[in-house]
């Protein structure tokens, strides 16, 4: 009986396989050292999977930023979130800090339309 961990392993590797094979057709590469691995599942799971990208064994991770956002090998986003968080309040405090100190000194314009 074959298990999850099996079919996601034989599916990203011959995923993987048929990427490389069209990397090679068109004169590409994939950076391995800057390739990761994450298995996404609701389960609690501390499993490893084998997962080959130019015959070298990808890094799995548990979480990875791509484009800016953080995710999760839950997809909870809960990184992401804490991550804007602590952005949104290091500006506020900035705002907030520079408006106090120069407030007679500032002007401010409104456009209403």
């Amino acid at each position: 009986m074959r298990t999850h961990k099996y079919i996601a392993h034989s599916y990203a590797n011959s995923g993987l396989a048929r990427l490389e094979k069209w990397t090679k057709e068109n004169k590409l590469q994939f950076n391995e050292s800057k390739s990761k691995a994450m298995l996404i599942s609701r389960k609690r799971s501390n499993d490893n999977i084998n997962i080959y990208l130019n015959n070298r064994k990808m890094e799995q991770v548990k979480e990875m930023k791509y484009l800016g956002i953080y995710f999760d090998s839950r997809l909870s986003f809960d990184r992401h979130i804490e991550n804007i968080a602590e952005k949104s309040t290091t500006l506020i405090y900035r705002v907030i800090k520079n408006d106090c100190r120069g407030f007679n000194n500032l002007s401010y314009t409104i456009n209403l339309r």
